[in-house]
């Protein structure tokens, strides 16, 4: 028993290293990158390595990614930015704010007819 908690302690850190890597280099990028619609990926992503390990970070960085897509029009951008942001509400259960997340995804991949969103 010990050594499967050895074993599983081994790869629980090991992860959180790699995540926190992909973390720091999406930051470094968002520092070092002048397109609006490269920041709204960037923002995107970051939300994503947060999702499960600090979900109030994740929704900062999806609101941030929100709030760059509407104001340069980035509908793409916005319909996946939503999307992530009805995943962070699911993680903190919080399902009716995801469910109206989901839906506003689904409505701009449509306009887009974007059926790999969908």
């Amino acid at each position: 028993m010990k050594l499967i908690s050895y074993i599983f302690f081994i790869f629980f850190f090991i992860g959180s290293l790699f995540s926190q890597n992909k973390t720091d280099s999406l930051k470094y990028e968002l520092k070092k990158t002048i397109s609006d619609t490269s920041k709204v990926t960037i923002l995107k992503n970051i939300s994503v390595e947060y999702l499960y390990s600090n979900p109030d970070s994740s929704l900062f960085y999806i609101n941030e990614a929100i709030n760059i897509a509407k104001i340069i029009n980035d509908k793409k951008g916005l319909a996946y930015s939503y999307n992530q942001l009805a995943n962070v509400y699911v993680t903190i259960q919080n399902y009716e704010k995801s469910a109206d997340n989901y839906k506003k995804s689904y409505d701009l991949f449509n306009d887009l007819d974007n059926n790999y969103g969908i």
